[in-house]
């Protein structure tokens, strides 16, 4: 009888030590690895991460529950068309600027989480190459305006 629940007990401890160690992913541990760069509008700089491939546009900022203030992503494109957002399974309140092939934004649209299905779709309205995801907010914060240059670091 002393044996059995040795066994058991020991089976129970590397049971409870294995999964202590596996390292469990979540919707927030980030599936990627991302090339940094920077955007300047201005005078204002922002820290991007750059994304660059289908997958990686597709996912987005999703799930992230926290951004830095003068931090956001750079989506780039292969294309020039007009882009539709939306903000499924995104937490965060965003300005979603729109920049076309020569760096000037032709649209600056404010983005809120998306609760439930079918998710409002935010709209370039024009074709754009590049979009920058940043706080809600930061564009006029930082006096950032359609027709502006933009200068993209990466």
């Amino acid at each position: 009888m002393k044996t059995k629940n040795l066994i058991l007990i020991s089976l129970m401890l590397a049971i409870f030590i294995l999964s202590s160690c596996v390292q469990k992913k979540t919707a927030t541990t980030p599936r990627f690895v991302y090339e940094k760069g920077t955007v300047v509008f201005e005078n204002t700089a922002v820290d991007v991460e750059v994304v660059d491939t289908f997958a990686k546009r597709m996912t987005g900022l999703m799930y992230r529950e926290t951004l830095d203030e003068s931090s956001g992503m750079l989506f780039i494109f292969d294309d020039e068309q007009v882009r539709d957002f939306w903000m499924k399974n995104t937490l965060i309140p965003l300005d979603i600027i729109f920049l076309d092939s020569n760096y000037t934004i032709v649209k600056i649209q404010q983005a809120v989480p998306c609760k439930e299905d079918p998710c409002k779709t935010y709209s370039s309205e024009k074709p754009s190459k590049y979009v920058v995801e940043v706080n809600l907010d930061f564009a006029k914060n930082n006096n950032i305006t359609e027709g502006m240059k933009a200068e993209l670091i990466y």
